[in-house]
């Protein structure tokens, strides 16, 4: 991984609240507050050789280092917008 590389700052708060340096696959749902749900789709991933660099085994624990996660939810963030309208209704349905 490069050294400082920017991650957007929703993702960096999670690997500041993350108390270990690694993350099994199991716990990416909790890591990523269910951003990526399901570890089998990063199971997936990993056998195609696109997944989350660096996984390694520990019994049949497969797990990642912190930054690894980090940057491959980065290569996958995308910012949106939302016209305010767009908010405006969601609020309005909301309080009826």
């Amino acid at each position: 991984m490069e050294k400082n590389k920017f991650f957007p700052p929703e993702l960096q708060e999670l690997k500041d609240r993350w108390p270990w340096p690694i993350v099994t696959r199991n716990d990416l749902p909790k890591f990523s507050a269910g951003l990526i749900r399901n570890p089998k789709s990063i199971r997936n991933a990993d056998s195609k050789g696109v997944g989350i660099k660096g996984g390694f085994r520990v019994g049949r624990n497969v797990a990642y280092k912190v930054d690894a996660v980090i940057e491959y939810m980065a290569d996958k963030f995308k910012t949106i917008t939302v016209s305010y309208t767009h908010l405006r209704a969601h609020e309005t349905s909301q309080d009826l």
